[in-house]
């Protein structure tokens, strides 16, 4: 069953469940060159992504009741950098990883990379 969390911010509800390809595609694009730490613990990723934390909880975070197409990221991440507390942003990264099986995801891209490999090597 999917998870599902709910946030009321600003006095909007907004809600977080497992993210759809589009939203991990957006999260690529912000995160693209940035360098993880190896442990990725709540600190260390919020650490990490500081700079641009507002627009990754905007990518995450879906207002109820919409598609997570109907955003405007420009507009919404600074809205709710202006309007999230310190404990809602933590509760929407530790969220983030009860939504979303991040170790399971990646396992499942390197098993696909790995069988398109192998049927693309030439037989001997």
């Amino acid at each position: 069953m999917e998870e599902l969390k709910t946030y009321t911010i600003d006095g909007t509800i907004f809600e977080q469940r497992e993210l759809v390809f589009g939203q991990w595609q957006q999260l690529n694009r912000e995160l693209k060159g940035m360098e993880l730490p190896e442990q990725l613990t709540q600190r260390a990723l919020i650490a990490a992504v500081a700079d641009k934390l507002d627009r990754l909880v905007a990518i995450v975070l879906v207002e109820a009741g919409k598609s997570p197409r109907d955003k405007d990221l420009d507009d919404l991440a600074p809205q709710l950098a202006f309007s999230m507390k310190a404990e809602q942003i933590a509760a929407v990264v530790n969220d983030f990883f009860i939504c979303n099986q991040v170790a399971s995801i990646v396992d499942l891209v390197i098993g696909i990379i790995a069988n398109l490999t192998k049927k693309a090597a030439p037989t001997p």
